[in-house]
């Protein structure tokens, strides 16, 4: 099932070969103003694998990804220590660049465990510097506990079309 909803996944990527030479400046792929204050996880009638993110369009001086960032929601889900779940995140290309997630390319994945689940704060991740050209996506994979678990952080604030997305399975 697709959702439109402002999730927080955003893609820090490097500019071109030739402006990191200079200096290396940074191009900021981002739908997130740090200001999500709601968190969305499945409803209490089932557990889900939940996987959400947002989608993007290559800038000429930002086509090499070198680190994915994810604002996760304070019920962020434990294991039964009380240690955050490990949290998986994807770049994919989009092949037909026509905005839907159901027939991405995965070109680049990391799994971290989060630290970070405050509003405003992002976990970092690098992943090795992969192109993209055209559509994209960055998503957030994790196991969520329906009506506990609300790993998502939303950000309400108007971005702009439909850029984000959230499955559950």
């Amino acid at each position: 099932m697709r959702h439109a909803c402002f999730v927080v996944v955003s893609v820090a990527a490097l500019a071109t070969a030739s402006l990191a030479s200079a200096g290396e400046e940074t191009f900021l792929y981002k739908l997130d103003d740090g200001s999500g204050n709601v968190n969305v996880g499945p409803p209490s009638t089932f557990d889900a694998d939940m996987l959400w993110g947002n989608y993007f369009q290559a800038q000429s001086t930002g086509r090499q990804i070198f680190e994915l960032q994810v604002g996760l929601g304070t019920s962020y889900p434990r294991d039964a220590f009380n240690q955050p779940l490990p949290l998986t995140l994807y770049l994919f290309e989009d092949p037909d660049n026509d905005g839907d997630p159901t027939n991405a390319v995965p070109v680049a994945e990391t799994t971290i465990i989060p630290t970070v689940f405050t509003q405003g704060g992002f976990n970092v991740a690098p992943i090795p510097p992969t192109i993209v050209e055209g559509g994209f996506f960055v998503a957030a994979n994790v196991f969520a506990r329906g009506g506990v678990d609300r790993p998502a952080r939303l950000d309400p604030q108007p971005v702009g079309g439909e850029n984000a997305w959230l499955f559950y399975s």
